[in-house]
């Protein structure tokens, strides 16, 4: 119960959970906030809003744009590519490892694309690692087999 006159005690929680909710919807955060009924206020330093912000993930348009900009998909392919997590966590590992991210959203957007509607799954379920994939793409690109192998392959990795 609280004591007539007596301020509130600041929350530091819900503060930090609703300075995340802000920033991971591209809102202004304020600095200040007041509470006039009981002259309360609070003030969020600069470093504070931006340890938060290192804190979020990327978020699927950051993702889709920095696809565009960074790696030069196309708007098509970038939106398949942020559909899912899991899907673009794979993307980007692939491509870190191969350093081919067109060939990789080419692999996931046609051939792998169409193993999981076949088998009806998930890109959560996909059956081998970007490790994987990072070295069929390699493959492929030293001309040690072709495509048309790769394409053999892919379906029977587990």
């Amino acid at each position: 119960m609280a004591m007539p006159g007596a301020l509130p005690v600041l929350n530091e929680k819900v503060v930090e959970y609703a300075v995340k909710a802000g920033l991971a919807t591209n809102c202004s955060i304020s600095q200040d906030s007041k509470n006039d009924r009981k002259n309360y206020a609070i003030r969020l330093s600069d470093e504070y809003i931006e340890n938060i912000r290192k804190e979020l993930p990327e978020m699927p348009e950051s993702r889709k744009a920095r696809y565009i900009s960074e790696l030069h998909l196309s708007e098509k392919d970038s939106n398949y590519l942020t559909s899912s997590k899991a899907l673009s966590d794979i993307f980007e590992k692939t491509g870190k490892i191969c350093k081919n991210y067109k060939a990789v959203c080419n692999w996931l957007n046609s051939d792998i694309a169409r193993i999981l509607n076949e088998k009806e799954i998930e890109p959560e379920q996909i059956p081998f690692t970007a490790e994987q994939l990072a070295e069929l793409v390699e493959l492929i690109d030293a001309g040690t087999i072709s495509s048309s192998i790769g394409k053999k392959v892919i379906p029977n990795c587990n």
